[in-house]
C-alpha cells in the first residue's frame, strides 16, 4: 500500500483553540447595546437513555469469538506520528488530533481491502484492521456507507474487543459520509456483517480519511495523554472532591471532541433543560470559538462521567459517548453556540438549568475539562469591572480569591451562579498576569460569554424559555433521528433546526408532500430525498402552504422541514395518491385544473403550490404544461389537426360552462383563446425559439435551447422547424418564403397570441429571412 507521507505541518489546530483575550481582538464589529432578555429560570432534571442501549453494540464475529480469523485478517496501515514533524509551538492546547487523508488522497474500499467469511447461519462478515501507528484514538472518515436492511458496520479497539461504533444502512447521518467514533489506540478492527438474506446485496463501504489523535481521550485512569505542547498543570482541583456525581453542576458537563477542517480538538461543554416541564431535549452549550458549523456539529462526540469515581481515587467512572449533534445557534458576539445532541443524554447525566436574565456580582462555579482531561472544579467571583471585554456581552470572573482555573479545552464550559445555574460559557483569560503555571493561572482574569446577551442576540427564548411541548414524533432533529410517517395530515411543532421524516412508497405514483404554518410567526422550508439522500426536490419562501408533487418510484424518501425564521405549528400532509395534474388538490384531474393551467398561462411558479399551473415541474407555465393536463384527461393534442382542434376546444369550453361564468370577463376570454390556440409539442418548440430569438438563455428549460450554446439562433430554429416537418436545405428562398409564410398563417398566428412581447411581423420577418445551414456557392 502507498503511503501519504507529511513534511513538518504548518498551522494545524492553529485556528480553533482556548482563547488568550487580549491577542482576541474581534476586528470590525460593533457592539450595539443589547436589550434584556425576558426573565427565566430552568430547572435541572436528570434523565437519561436505557443503561443496556450502549451494552447491545457487539461484533458479529469479534476477538472472543474468533481470534485467530481476526489475527489474520489483513492490515491497513495509514502513517503514523513518525512521519510527521510537530512544532509544539503550532500546536494549541486543545488539539488532539490531525485528519490525515488516504493512500495520498484516494478512497480505501473497505469490501476490496477486507477478509470475507461465512458464518454458520449463512451470514457474511468481512474482517479488515487499520493501523496507525502511534496513535492514542482515531476515528475513520466514511465517504459511501451504503449497506443493506440488517447489515453493520462495526469498530472496535483490538485489545479487548470492546465496540465503540456501529452503524446501519446510510450511517449516523443518513448520506453515507459522516466520522465514525473515536476508537481508543493505534488499531480499529473493522466487521461488516451481512444476514444471509442480503448476502447477494451490493454493499458501499469506502473510507477516505483517519483522524489520529496524540492524546487518548479515554484513558483507563483519567489522565489523557501529553500533548506536543506538554501535559496539563498538576495543580487543578477534582469535581470529584467538591461535588458529588449527581450534582447538576457536575452530571451535565461533558468533554466534546470534534474535527475543524484538518485537526481533531476537544473543548467543554454543558447540556441544558429549557424551561418546559414537558420536554427533557438535550441541549449543548458550548463556545462559538471552538466550532460553529454544523459540519463540526455532525462530527461532535459527547463524552460524558470522564472523571474520578470519588475524591483522591484513581479510578473513573464508566464513560458514555454520544455522537452527533445539530447546530441550532451561533454567534461570536458572545463567543456562544447551542446546539442539540442526536441522542437523549445518558442514565446519570443531567440537564442543568439556566438564568437569561442580568447577572449580579457574587460567587461562582466552573466545571470543565482542561486539555481534554478529566472533569475539575473552580470557585471564585464576578466582578464588574469591564477592562477585558465588553461588559455587554461578557462577564468577567476572578478567580484569585478562590481555587482552581482554567486551561486550553475548558472553552466552553459552563458558568454556574450561586443557585447552581448556568449564566454563561467560557471565552478565555486576560493575559494581564503572570504566565502559564500553577501560581499564576488563577490569578488571571476569566472572561466568561454572557447568557443573558446571547439569548437577545439569537433570540432563544422560542427554543429555551417559552413553555411549547414537541409533537409526538420529536425527537425527530437530524437524519439519524427521522421518524417513520405515514399518509394522512399530522400536527407538528418546530422549535429547533429540522424535523425529519422517512416514507415508505409501496406503489409507484404520484405524491403531494405539504406544509401549512403562519407565515407572520414564522418562516419554513421543505425538501424531500431519494433513499440514498439526493435531493429530488424543495421549497422555502414561497409562502404557505410549500408543496412538492412528484412521481415516485416505490422505495423510502426523507422528508426534511427546516426552520428559516423562528419557530411554531405547523401542519404537515402526506398524500401517496396525488394525480399529476391535480392542481385543485381534488385528486382528480378535469376542467377545474385546465382553467387553472390556462390562466396562470405565462407564469413562473412553484409546482405544487396552490394556484400554480405548473405540472411538468420546470418552474414556469406554458403550452407543455397544457398538453400534459389534456392528455392526463384523455386527450391527445398530436391527435388533432389544427382546425379539428378548434372543434375539440369549443367542446371543452361548453364542459366548463359554469367554471368560466364563476371568473371575470377578461379571463373567460384569456381562457377559450388559449384553448382554441393550443400547438402540438413541435409547434410549441417554434413558438418558444421566435419569442427568445437572439436572446441569452434565462431559463434554459424553457428557451429551447437545443444546440447547447445557451442562445437562440438560427440553427436552433433550423433543427425545431425540420422536426414540424420543414427542412429549410430543401427549400429555395421563393420556395422557403410561401411556404413558411403559409405555415405561419395556419400553425403560429394565433398561437402568437400568448406571447404579447413578440409581434407577429418580427415573428414572420424572422422565419422567412430564415438562410439555409450551407451558404449557396458563390
Amino acid at each position: 500500500m502507498a503511503h501519504h507521507h507529511f513534511h513538518r505541518l504548518h498551522g494545524l489546530c492553529g485556528f480553533r483553540h482556548w482563547w488568550a483575550i487580549a491577542l482576541a481582538v474581534v476586528a470590525g464589529v460593533s457592539l450595539a447595546p443589547v436589550a434584556r432578555a425576558a426573565e427565566t429560570d430552568s430547572e435541572f432534571v436528570v434523565q437519561g437513555l436505557d443503561p443496556m442501549e450502549h451494552l447491545m453494540r457487539r461484533f458479529r464475529a469479534g476477538p472472543a469469538v474468533d481470534a485467530a480469523a481476526w489475527t489474520n485478517a489483513p492490515t491497513i496501515t495509514w502513517p503514523g506520528l513518525a512521519v510527521l514533524t510537530i512544532d509544539p509551538a503550532e500546536v494549541k492546547d486543545n488539539c488532539i488530533g490531525f485528519v490525515i487523508p488516504a493512500r495520498d488522497g484516494d478512497i480505501i474500499d473497505l469490501t476490496a481491502e477486507g477478509q470475507w467469511a461465512e458464518l454458520r447461519d449463512g451470514s457474511r462478515v468481512c474482517r479488515v484492521k487499520i493501523h496507525a501507528p502511534d496513535a492514542k484514538g482515531t476515528r475513520l472518515k466514511m465517504f459511501d456507507l451504503d449497506l443493506p436492511e440488517g447489515a453493520t458496520l462495526t469498530l472496535g479497539d483490538a485489545v479487548n474487543g470492546e465496540v465503540f461504533g456501529q452503524y446501519e444502512g446510510r450511517g449516523l447521518l443518513l448520506d453515507g459520509e459522516f466520522w465514525t467514533a473515536t476508537v481508543p489506540g493505534e488499531m480499529v478492527l473493522v466487521e461488516i456483517a451481512i444476514p444471509a438474506a442480503e448476502v447477494n446485496e451490493p454493499i458501499v463501504a469506502e473510507v477516505s480519511d483517519l483522524l489520529h489523535d496524540f492524546i487518548d481521550l479515554f484513558a483507563a485512569q483519567a489522565d489523557a495523554g501529553v500533548p506536543p505542547d506538554g501535559s496539563e498543570l498538576p495543580c487543578h482541583e477534582d469535581v470529584a472532591c467538591f461535588l458529588d456525581a449527581d450534582n447538576p453542576r457536575r452530571a451535565s458537563v461533558v468533554k466534546l471532541s470534534f474535527i475543524v477542517g484538518s485537526s481533531g480538538f476537544t473543548c467543554s461543554g454543558s447540556t441544558l433543560a429549557d424551561s418546559d416541564p414537558d420536554t427533557q431535549i438535550p441541549w449543548l452549550l458550548t463556545a462559538n470559538h471552538c466550532l460553529n458549523t454544523q459540519e463540526s456539529a455532525e462530527s461532535l462526540e459527547a463524552i460524558f462521567f470522564h472523571e474520578l469515581e470519588s475524591c483522591d481515587v484513581s479510578t473513573r467512572r464508566t464513560r458514555v459517548v454520544t455522537e452527533g449533534a445539530g447546530l441550532i445557534a451561533a454567534t461570536s458576539q458572545s463567543d456562544v453556540v447551542l446546539m442539540r445532541l442526536v441522542k437523549p443524554i445518558p442514565v446519570g447525566g443531567a440537564l442543568v438549568g439556566f438564568k437569561s436574565d442580568s447577572i449580579q456580582t457574587g460567587g461562582i462555579t466552573i466545571v470543565h475539562h482542561p486539555r481534554g482531561t478529566r472533569k475539575r472544579y473552580g470557585e471564585g467571583r464576578v466582578v464588574q469591572d469591564s477592562f477585558c471585554r465588553s461588559a455587554t456581552n461578557f462577564i468577567n470572573v476572578n478567580l484569585s480569591g478562590g481555587i482552581g482555573f482554567s486551561e486550553g479545552g475548558s472553552s466552553g464550559s459552563p458558568l454556574f451562579n450561586g443557585t447552581g445555574k448556568v449564566i454563561g460559557q467560557l471565552f478565555g483569560v486576560c493575559l494581564t498576569g503572570p504566565g502559564r503555571d500553577c501560581a499564576g493561572s488563577s490569578q488571571l482574569p476569566h472572561v466568561y460569554g454572557r447568557l443573558s446577551s446571547s439569548f437577545s442576540t439569537l433570540n432563544l427564548d422560542p427554543i429555551l424559555a417559552q413553555p411549547d411541548p414537541d409533537d409526538t414524533f420529536e425527537p425527530n432533529n437530524s437524519f439519524g433521528q427521522a421518524r417513520l410517517i405515514k399518509e394522512g395530515m399530522f400536527n407538528m411543532k418546530m422549535r429547533d433546526a429540522d424535523d425529519y421524516y422517512f416514507v415508505n412508497l409501496e406503489i409507484e405514483g404520484d405524491t403531494s408532500i405539504s406544509v401549512s404554518y403562519d407565515t407572520s410567526v414564522m418562516s419554513l422550508g421543505l425538501s424531500i430525498m431519494s433513499e440514498s439522500g439526493d435531493l429530488l426536490a424543495t421549497a422555502a419562501n414561497t409562502g404557505s402552504p410549500l408543496v412538492l408533487q412528484l412521481d415516485l418510484e416505490a422505495q423510502r424518501y426523507w422528508i426534511r422541514v427546516r426552520r428559516i425564521a423562528n419557530g411554531g405549528a405547523y401542519d404537515l400532509a402526506i398524500d401517496f395518491d396525488r394525480v399529476a395534474g391535480d392542481v385543485t388538490g381534488n385528486d382528480t384531474v378535469d376542467v377545474d385544473d385546465l382553467i387553472v393551467v390556462l390562466r396562470t398561462f405565462g407564469d413562473s411558479c412553484t409546482a405544487g403550490v396552490a394556484g400554480c399551473g405548473d405540472v411538468t415541474g420546470d418552474g414556469f407555465v406554458d403550452f407543455s404544461d397544457v398538453r400534459l393536463l389534456l392528455e392526463t384527461m384523455g386527450l391527445r393534442r398530436e391527435d388533432f389537426d389544427t382546425k379539428t382542434w378548434k372543434k375539440q376546444a369549443k367542446t371543452l369550453a361548453k364542459q366548463m360552462k359554469i367554471q368560466l361564468k364563476a371568473i371575470d370577463k377578461n379571463d373567460r376570454k384569456l381562457v377559450k383563446t388559449r384553448l382554441k390556440s393550443v400547438p402540438t409539442a413541435q409547434v410549441d418548440q417554434v413558438l418558444r425559439m421566435l419569442a427568445n430569438f437572439g436572446r441569452t438563455c434565462q431559463n434554459p428549460d424553457n428557451c429551447a435551447d437545443v444546440t447547447g450554446d445557451n442562445r437562440i439562433t438560427a440553427d436552433d430554429l433550423r433543427i425545431a422547424l425540420s422536426e414540424a416537418g420543414f427542412d429549410r436545405d430543401a427549400f429555395d428562398d421563393r420556395q422557403w418564403t410561401k411556404t413558411i409564410s403559409k405555415f405561419f398563417k395556419k400553425e403560429l398566428r394565433k398561437s402568437l397570441a400568448n406571447y404579447p412581447f413578440l409581434s407577429q411581423g418580427f415573428a414572420l420577418r424572422i422565419l422567412t429571412t430564415l438562410r439555409t445551414s450551407t451558404p449557396p456557392a458563390q
